[in-house]
């Protein structure tokens, strides 16, 4: 049932990578398979042929539209990963300028890391952000346990290396894409998936 899921997500996460040229999402794909690749206890031909698979993928990739629409998205991106870096900085400068010592421990409160910062509602493209101007760094703090947790649980059992590379896929989404603070209900049910596959 595992590899069943397991195949699943990524059949879907590829399908949806390539129908938006997501640069994030292609960037959590990259992350994930590396680190999946690196810690694997599968044996040596079991690695040759997920390389010779991904360069089939690759491939496809660079001959298929996705690739020009990927090059397009890049080559009109002048201000850091489509503005992200201009919002992270706005908001936290506000945020560190603002607020005040109880602000830091505990956050602004739920939804206000959308109007921080800046004249127009933007969302922070960061849920790490989000959660530290919403929560404060207790919140933060309690978030990043939760998010490490099934690392944790499968620190020396067999599935490790899938659980990590999962674990790093879905961070760097929450790093890129603020999937959870704007209630993206299939990454928490990735996150459970998540979970589940670390028992």
């Amino acid at each position: 049932l595992k590899r069943v899921l397991d195949g699943l997500v990524i059949g879907f996460s590829l399908f949806t990578m390539v129908s938006v040229a997501s640069r994030g999402g292609l960037l959590a794909l990259v992350v994930g398979f590396v680190v999946l690749f690196l810690f694997s206890q599968s044996n040596r031909y079991n690695k040759i042929f997920i390389i010779i698979v991904s360069a089939g993928f690759i491939w496809w990739m660079y001959t298929s539209s996705f690739f020009e629409l990927l090059t397009y998205r890049i080559a009109a991106d002048d201000n850091g990963g489509s503005g992200r870096l201009e919002i992270w900085h706005s908001k936290l400068t506000t945020f560190f300028s603002e607020g005040n010592a109880f602000n830091y421990l505990f956050g602004m409160g739920f939804d206000n890391a959308m109007s921080l910062g800046t004249n127009v509602i933007k969302g922070t493209h960061n849920d790490f952000i989000a959660f530290l101007i919403e929560y404060g760094f207790v919140g933060l703090t309690l978030f990043l346990a939760i998010l490490i947790a099934p690392v944790r649980l499968q620190k020396e059992n067999k599935y490790f290396s899938c659980v990590l590379s999962l674990t790093l896929y879905l961070a760097t989404c929450i790093f890129t894409l603020e999937p959870l603070t704007l209630g993206i209900m299939c990454y928490y049910i990735f996150y459970l998936y998540i979970y589940y596959f670390s028992q």
